[in-house]
């Protein structure tokens, strides 16, 4: 290996390794900007990981409107956010995300939103996607703790099915026939004493967790399949009656499951392993099934936020038989479920007008609409304010006041909006992906103040890397 190579490839590791305040380009934006690097992504999307930039405030009052209005009466309830590409529809749905998972996840009367992020070629496959959202471990606890109090009242009541499931595990049926036959005698279940590895692995200490019950239960020499259906009976009992038996058996095998085991359990129960759900496994029967759980764990209303959903009625996923199939079961999942789901839908324009005018089985939903219009001054200002903010509070630098808008200004932000080429919609994606080539090009040219004309030679560069039309789906034929 040549010296120079290797003097390059350990300036790679050490670009991974170091310490960002290490990087050239930190010393100039300190200097000059007083920001520890370049704040903007390129891509112009926000990270989901982190605090969402600030929404326009009409739009941020809608918002909360209709998560309050929904939540109060716990009917459902159904939104549209639509906008063209890169105006912020997922950001929007992800401010909804983090508001109702931050504000609205403690206590018995809870919320939660589940992010989907695209649709799948089925909707059968929503449930696929809302088990991975809310995670393995996280549905197991939700099945236990939903079947833990009817066990302990089983249990303490000493019930008949709990009766049944003791018998079974503690008494052999019949005595062993000798070689020259005979009848078997049957075991005398009033004399017969209740083995004390049996009390123990049912008790209120190891009803807590379902590990704890689930090491118990085979260290005393019972197997999981041992306590399968009785577990089934009681996340029916819990649940109600009304309910699938297989569908509540799909679930048990899911808790039931060993670790190894647990990705074909967990597959079955997404019904991704067959062409075709079955009936049990549909996302109406299924969602109803699943929210039924939640609320037996708190979670008394739930935010179902479907991005990308032009995808559905205009995009080149589906075929057409596949596109009515798609939305007539969305519908049967407002139908089949009045209370306890919100459906949150964002969607580009033209997609919204196939949806209402081609699209038939959702024609008729009273969806209520928030509308994203292209990024104006005084949203551009308080979108800049708030990266810069966001940036200068989690480094070392000495602080500045908040909302600086140094080494831009309303005057350069202005100029950038009105000076956008004609094929660069006035978007908040497309004003972030400029700003963060902006201050990459000043870093790597040393120019300290921005100005008119240095953004004014970039401008014509941007444009160049755009398409000259907006892109669209077209419908399939």
């Amino acid at each position: 290996m040549s010296g120079n190579l290797k003097e390059r490839l350990e300036t790679l590791s050490g670009l991974v390794a170091g310490d960002r305040t290490t990087d050239k380009a930190h010393a100039f934006f300190k200097k000059n900007f007083k920001l520890p690097g370049n704040p903007f992504p390129p891509s112009g999307i926000a990270d989901a990981t982190e605090e969402n930039p600030p929404l326009r405030p009409k739009m941020a009052k809608d918002i909360v409107d209709f998560i309050e209005t929904s939540y109060r009466d716990r009917q459902s309830h159904s939104m549209t956010v639509t906008g063209e590409y890169g105006t912020g529809k997922t950001h929007t749905l992800r401010f909804i995300e983090q508001v109702i998972n931050t504000y609205m996840n403690v206590g018995d009367q809870s919320a939660r939103a589940i992010y989907v992020e695209r649709p799948r070629l089925e909707a059968n496959e929503l449930n696929r996607t809302i088990l991975r959202r809310l995670g393995f471990d996280t549905v197991r606890k939700y099945i236990w703790f939903a079947i833990r109090e009817v066990l302990s009242r089983e249990i303490s009541g000493d019930e008949e099915e709990f009766r049944r499931l003791r018998r079974n595990l503690t008494l052999p049926q019949k005595r062993s026939v000798g070689a020259l036959g005979g009848t078997p005698r049957l075991w005398n279940e009033e004399d017969a004493p209740i083995p004390a590895a049996f009390t123990k692995v049912f008790s209120e200490e190891s009803l807590n967790d379902y590990r704890t019950f689930l090491f118990a239960l085979e260290k005393n020499g019972w197997g999981r399949e041992a306590v399968r259906y009785y577990l089934v009976h009681c996340l029916v009992t819990a649940i109600g009656e009304d309910i699938s038996i297989d569908l509540a058996d799909s679930f048990i095998a899911l808790l039931l499951a060993r670790d190894e085991k647990s990705f074909s359990s967990w597959e079955s129960l997404a019904s991704v392993t067959k062409l075709r759900a079955g009936s049990d496994l549909r996302a109406p029967t299924f969602l109803q099934f699943l929210l039924r759980i939640m609320q037996r764990n708190g979670i008394r209303y739930v935010y179902l936020l479907l991005d990308e959903f032009e995808e559905v009625p205009q995009g080149n996923l589906l075929s057409p038989r596949q596109r009515q199939e798609y939305l007539y079961t969305i519908r049967e999942v407002f139908d089949k479920i009045q209370e306890g789901l919100a459906v949150v839908i964002a969607i580009t324009p033209g997609a919204l007008t196939a949806l209402t005018e081609v699209a038939t089985p959702l024609a008729d939903r009273n969806w209520r609409t928030i509308n994203l219009q292209p990024i104006e001054l005084e949203d551009a200002i308080k979108l800049v304010q708030c990266y810069f903010d966001r940036e200068r509070e989690r480094s070392s630098i000495k602080r500045v006041k908040a909302g600086d808008l140094r080494p831009l200004s309303e005057e350069i932000l202005r100029y950038i909006l009105d000076h956008l080429p004609p094929n660069v919609q006035k978007t908040p994606r497309n004003l972030i992906q400029f700003l963060h080539r902006l201050f990459d090009y000043t870093a790597q040219n040393d120019i300290p103040t921005i100005n008119q004309d240095v953004v004014k030679r970039l401008l014509d560069d941007f444009g160049a890397m755009k398409p000259s039309q907006p892109q669209v789906h077209r419908r399939r034929k």
